[in-house]
């Protein structure tokens, strides 16, 4: 039977195992030759998909004339001879249940241009890197022996811009270059060495740089905190007035103590939460 997938046994054992380093190697789509054939290979993650299709420009969004084959990895792939550079494609994801999702790749390493939705094959090593002189001043500034202090940001909640087409839009990659290095991290501070771009959400989502921004943020956090604590408590004293029978006995104060106790920590647990 011929190869007709990049992925090695070995390959499927460290996606499955979560501990593959260089997965964006194999997954998604990749211009390469398999037997003497070019075309492109597809690899997607969907273990829990009854089926996966390939659709695209190609076959005029078919759905139905490409399935990917599946693994015991959860991965499924699919070699299509031919196939070039600039190809525009989804997956259509069908549940256990039939349902059926067409999806952007998740490693998808090209994007249509909003508001279009699909990923675009292109070939990564056409890309000329012009950072040179950084790469060879990388292994002073960022080596074990200096401090760290990352910025971490997700571009698209960061900041939009008014636009006459859409009312408002996010910054191109252009804009956010001038927006977010040149003018926000200069106020926060000059010697940030990493800047790390995250698409998560937003709960999850964490800035962590130092100096003054961060001793404020904690500061105003801490205030907080202590304003809260203290309204709780407010509120669970007079709550244990309440209780008939601890009133007009001895042991009054300290039940109350304890309700102040458990009501602020009741309180403070159900504001968390929320």
């Amino acid at each position: 039977m011929p190869n007709t997938t990049i992925l090695s046994d070995f390959d499927h054992y460290l996606m499955g195992e979560g501990s593959h380093e260089r997965s964006y190697e194999k997954m998604g789509s990749h211009l390469v030759e398999i037997d003497g054939i070019r075309g492109v290979h597809f690899a997607v993650w969907a273990p829990n998909a009854r089926q996966v299709y390939l659709m695209g420009d190609f076959d005029s969004w078919n759905g139905e004339s490409h399935p990917l084959s599946s693994s015991s990895s959860g991965i499924w792939t699919l070699f299509v001879p031919q196939l070039g550079e600039n190809t525009v494609y989804k997956y259509r994801v069908v549940s256990q249940s039939g349902e059926s999702f067409e999806k952007a790749d998740p490693y998808g390493f090209a994007m249509e241009l909003r508001p279009k939705t699909a990923s675009v094959v292109t070939d990564l090593d056409r890309y000329q890197w012009s950072d040179g002189d950084w790469m060879k001043r990388r292994v002073e500034q960022q080596n074990l022996g200096r401090p760290i202090s990352i910025y971490e940001v997700h571009l698209s909640s960061w900041r939009k811009v008014p636009d006459e087409k859409w009312g408002s839009r996010y910054l191109t990659y252009r804009e956010l270059a001038e927006e977010l290095i040149l003018n926000e991290l200069s106020k926060v501070r000059k010697d940030v060495s990493n800047i790390n771009i995250c698409q998560q959400n937003m709960k999850s989502n964490r800035t962590l740089i130092t100096g003054d921004f961060a001793k404020n943020l904690k500061a105003h956090n801490s205030k907080f905190i202590a304003r809260l604590l203290a309204v709780f408590s407010v509120v669970a004293f007079g709550f244990s007035f309440y209780i008939p029978w601890a009133q007009y006995s001895w042991y009054s104060l300290p039940v109350r103590i304890l309700a102040i106790a458990l009501g602020g920590a009741l309180f403070t647990g159900i504001f968390l939460l929320l």
